[in-house]
This record gives C-alpha cells, sequence and structure tokens, in this order.
C-alpha cells in the first residue's frame, strides 16, 4: 500500500543527526533541484501480507506537492524489489485517492 497526504511545512534542525530535516527527500531519487524545496507532502509505503492482521511501514519520504511520477515510479518498483528480496510475494498494489487527476 503507498499514500501521499499533505502536510504543514516545518524545517527543523536534528542535532542527534546533524541534519535538516523538512525539506523534500526521495531518498536515492532526490535530485539537487529537490533538495532546496521545503517539504508539504508526505509519501507512506506500507506492507500488509495477506492473512494477517500486521501492517509494516516500509518507507516514507518527503515531498513538495505531489510526488512526480518518474520518481514514484522508481520509489515503488523498489520497494517491490526489496520486498521480495526479502522473501515476500508482492501480488498488488493498493492506493488511497484518486490515480490520473490532476
Amino acid at each position: 500500500m503507498f499514500d501521499e497526504m499533505q502536510v504543514s511545512k516545518h524545517l527543523d534542525f536534528r542535532a542527534d543527526v546533524c541534519k535538516n530535516v523538512g525539506f523534500v527527500d526521495f531518498g536515492q531519487y532526490t535530485t539537487q533541484q529537490h533538495m532546496q524545496q521545503e517539504e508539504d507532502h508526505a509519501l507512506v509505503f506500507l506492507f500488509r501480507p495477506h492473512l494477517n492482521e500486521s501492517i509494516q511501514i516500509i518507507g516514507c519520504f518527503c515531498s513538495a506537492s505531489k510526488t512526480p511520477a518518474a520518481v514514484l515510479t522508481k520509489l515503488i518498483l523498489k520497494a517491490i524489489l526489496l520486498l521480495e528480496k526479502s522473501g515476500a510475494e508482492v501480488d498488488g498494489l493498493v492506493r488511497d485517492g484518486q490515480i490520473g487527476k490532476p
């Protein structure tokens, strides 16, 4: 499952990791252009096995507006590959929201 939601902008410095938070972060798919933008959306990936009530968060990302389709595609494929590498079988994807609308 994956879903994206709007969040409040908030910049902060985390002393424990010596890092600014509140900017766009797509992990390895973050471009220089993205790094300078304040985040206002959160994208979360979850894994829920069949016949099991447990839910595991497998990824969280910050974006400015909606996540670009090219980046979203890469993140989805990476999530599927990592899940299958760890022994899970991915049968489908579920997304809350409206696909294909601006």
